[in-house]
């Protein structure tokens, strides 16, 4: 957005907040920067295998996903474009993934978090959990 020299400074700094930040990464996909923001979830709704809960948690993190444009960042259809070739689009979705590795994190146990917390993206956290749950 560029910047009119008539306006004042609190009003340059308001609209670059608002601007987006968005890339094109490989096959002409746009990636936009998000973050995971879901007011709604309950504080206490945690993955818990004591609890019995995998078939809720995973709709409700499939749901979220879903409303918040995260879907293909967790069922691992779209992958992390190359840092070569799309640079922009390669940060972006890094940070997008960590956004939503962080919401998983916050909603799972400290059990399931020392089993996952060493992989490398939201996706490859959503699988492990997956086939500890589904057994």
């Amino acid at each position: 957005m560029a910047e009119n020299a008539t306006s004042t400074p609190s009003q340059q700094a308001s609209e670059s907040t608002l601007s987006t930040l968005t890339a094109v990464g490989p096959n002409n996909t746009p990636i936009t920067l998000q973050y995971i923001n879901d007011n709604a979830w309950p504080k206490e709704f945690k993955l818990d295998l004591k609890l019995n809960n995998w078939d809720e948690w995973s709709f409700q993190i499939t749901l979220l996903a879903g409303r918040q444009g995260f879907s293909k960042i967790l069922n691992g259809s779209f992958t992390q474009p190359s840092v070569d070739t799309h640079s922009k689009a390669h940060h972006i979705w890094a940070s997008n993934d960590e956004s939503l590795k962080h919401f998983l994190y916050s909603h799972i146990s400290w059990t399931d978090y020392r089993n996952i917390a060493h992989l490398p993206t939201a996706n490859a956290i959503f699988e492990e959990l997956c086939k500890i749950y589904e057994k």
